[in-house]
């Protein structure tokens, strides 16, 4: 039988990334804690792997409070890990506190979060653009009516 150097490496690379999934899944409470506390977590190194994966996204968790301070955030550069559903195919390996405040804020618009299969590097531009978003949804520009927020509003 004759198997290739690179099926090896992947059975092994999915078997490590089993192993650190496991491990990193119950450490952070999402019925109790909120965005802000789940972004300092993001930041402390786990030893293991740098990101952290979510077996499904969680509805309307980054609450309308949270977003005034992830908006502070943007442009941090602070290590962190990246986030990623599962089923992504891809992995972001690290991340920055920026992009992943800037990740949840998409999460805060479209209604669940993690919103997308993964996070990934944010762009100034991009950064500029959620800044404007917040202003004209603040002055009442930006209403649940135009398709741009999928809940009510701050869960509790």
């Amino acid at each position: 039988m004759n198997i290739s150097r690179v099926s090896i490496l992947f059975f092994v690379s999915l078997a490590l990334y089993a192993c650190a999934a496991q491990k990193m899944r119950p450490d952070f409470d999402f019925e109790n804690g909120n965005a802000i506390e789940f972004l300092q977590y993001l930041k402390t190194p786990n030893g293991v792997v740098d990101w952290y994966s979510f077996d499904a996204p969680y509805s309307c968790w980054v609450r309308q409070k949270d977003v005034e301070q992830l908006i502070r955030l943007l442009d941090s550069t602070e290590k962190s890990r990246s986030v990623r559903l599962a089923i992504a195919s891809r992995i972001l390996r690290g991340s920055t506190e920026g992009d992943e405040a800037a990740f949840m804020i998409y999460g805060f618009r479209e209604g669940e979060y993690p919103s997308r299969a993964r996070s990934s590097p944010v762009s100034t531009e991009e950064k500029d653009a959620i800044r404007e978003w917040w202003r004209d949804y603040r002055s009442g520009r930006v209403t649940k009516d135009a398709g741009i927020l999928k809940c009510e509003g701050p869960k509790k």
